[in-house]
């Protein structure tokens, strides 16, 4: 949710949009092509505190693909699209350390977790391996899933094995187990 009170969501026709809190509830579309190609399946975002947003675009059953790269991309609170990553297979989830200095990424056909450092909205410099996740043996999508990061900026990572926790220096602090499968990571409640 923006600081307008719009709720934007990843739709995975190949559109990132905003709908807005009122009744009737209104739909704007804030991102649907990026050189005049629609998007492959927006999957996941991150917004910043200039109101941009960070967002991925994997291959998700969308074959052949619509875009020419699989990428993360950003879009301005003006509208206007960037492609900031493009050499990632599988480029599923996107979070900011909470300070903003640090774009997270989890390909989830590796198990390892990328980590960008931000210059400036939309901008960021060279990568480097943040983590490395322990792989389920014989697993389809060895990396993470889901992710969310807390106060302190350690990270949750929902992969087959559970929940992977990894602090802001990148050393694991261990898992959480669950019964199932987790395929995404929230704080809630009152007390976060």
């Amino acid at each position: 949710i923006n600081r307008s009170g719009e709720l934007f969501a990843c739709q995975m026709d190949g559109r990132l949009v905003a709908y807005s809190m009122g009744k009737p509830a209104k739909v704007r579309i804030v991102a649907a092509k990026y050189n005049g190609r629609a998007f492959n399946a927006p999957n996941d975002l991150v917004i910043d505190a200039a109101g941009g947003v960070y967002f991925t675009d994997p291959p998700l059953e969308k074959t052949p693909l619509r875009q020419d790269r699989i990428a993360v991309y950003y879009v301005t609170v003006d509208e206007h699209v960037s492609r900031l990553i493009d050499d990632l297979e599988f480029p599923n989830v996107v979070m900011l350390s909470p300070e903003e200095k640090t774009l997270y990424v989890v390909n989830s056909k590796s198990p390892q977790v990328m980590a960008y450092p931000v210059e400036g909205a939309g901008q960021i410099g060279e990568a480097r391996v943040f983590c490395v996740l322990k792989p389920k043996t014989n697993a389809n999508m060895p990396g993470g899933d889901g992710l969310t990061v807390d106060a302190k900026g350690n990270l949750y990572i929902a992969s087959p094995l559970g929940i992977h926790v990894f602090d802001s220096t990148g050393t694991s602090l261990g898992a959480i187990a669950v019964p199932e499968q987790s395929y995404n990571v929230t704080f809630g409640g009152p007390s976060g």
